[in-house]
């Protein structure tokens, strides 16, 4: 399968346009910073993709891919009240918790 050549400026906005339509929540807002993937209900954190003028390849989209198509499932299915809790383990600095929480949330969102 042969495709035109996709800059990160122009993937970026098509994850953007994306996230909002798969979500079905238009004020989400999509960052691509650090280097994990994660949701609170409001926010997705998408791995930052370096340098607007760069060619994707194939397999960095289709990680990205996975990542925001994931991330947009626990919008659609992750109770607010689990974001929430996993966010108040966290304040109360119980991260092993929190971790095993957001894994048993991952494999049902998988």
């Amino acid at each position: 399968m042969h495709r035109r050549p996709m800059t990160t400026e122009v993937f970026e906005r098509a994850i953007v346009t994306g996230a909002k339509m798969l979500g079905g929540k238009m004020d989400v807002v999509v960052q691509f910073e650090g280097n994990e993937a994660c949701t609170d209900g409001n926010v997705i954190f998408l791995p930052a993709i370096y340098g607007h003028e760069l060619y994707l390849t194939d397999k960095e989209i289709s990680f990205s891919r996975g990542y925001y198509h994931h991330e947009c499932a626990h919008i659609m299915f992750t109770p607010r009240s689990t974001h929430e809790k996993i966010r108040d383990i966290r304040i109360d600095k119980d991260e092993l918790y929190a971790t095993l929480l957001n894994i048993v949330e991952d494999c049902r969102i998988e």
